[in-house]
């Protein structure tokens, strides 16, 4: 879909958010299909069952419409991981759907980052977009700007919806 469909499909509705909902672990494996991942990334479909296990110990995964977010402990401390991706496998998700997941997910009042890393540390698994989220509500982070709220476009949030 091109940016002039896109934008057309959200005039009629087509691409307007719908609230995450978590996905009950026992539905976890249907969401994968190991050999079309096998096919995909060039490995055996016992190497790609063992990597979905390693990849959802200790997730919880919530799905929109367009979204499929996975939420997990992060290795360092204090932090949480979102792992963000479109169904359709496409690239672009817009800020504000990543500021809406996180915010139905983590809740509004944590602060995130999304890092791009130095070449060497390059994690690129296909147009995911990785969040790390601070697990206290009330830490901020010593970056970007501290006057308060200040918004050109309001983003609803899923009490408002």
């Amino acid at each position: 879909m091109n940016r002039q469909q896109r934008r057309a499909a959200a005039r009629q509705g087509g691409c307007a958010w719908t609230p995450l909902v978590e996905v009950p672990r026992s539905q976890l494996a249907i969401e994968l299909d190991p050999a079309e991942v096998a096919q995909r990334y060039g490995c055996t479909a016992a190497e790609a069952r063992h990597a979905a296990a390693e990849t959802f110990a200790g997730a919880r995964v919530f799905t929109n419409r367009h979204l499929h977010v996975t939420l997990k402990p992060a290795p360092q401390a204090g932090w949480v991981h979102l792992a963000i991706r479109r169904h359709d496998g496409c690239p672009d998700v817009s800020w504000s759907d990543k500021q809406k997941a996180k915010n139905e997910v983590v809740g509004p009042d944590h602060e995130a980052i999304e890092l791009f890393p130095a070449e060497d540390r390059l994690l690129d698994m296909g147009h995911v977009y990785h969040l790390w989220v601070q697990a206290d509500p009330g830490e901020r982070l010593e970056l970007g700007w501290h006057a308060g709220r200040n918004v050109a476009c309001e983003i609803p949030t899923s009490t408002e919806r």
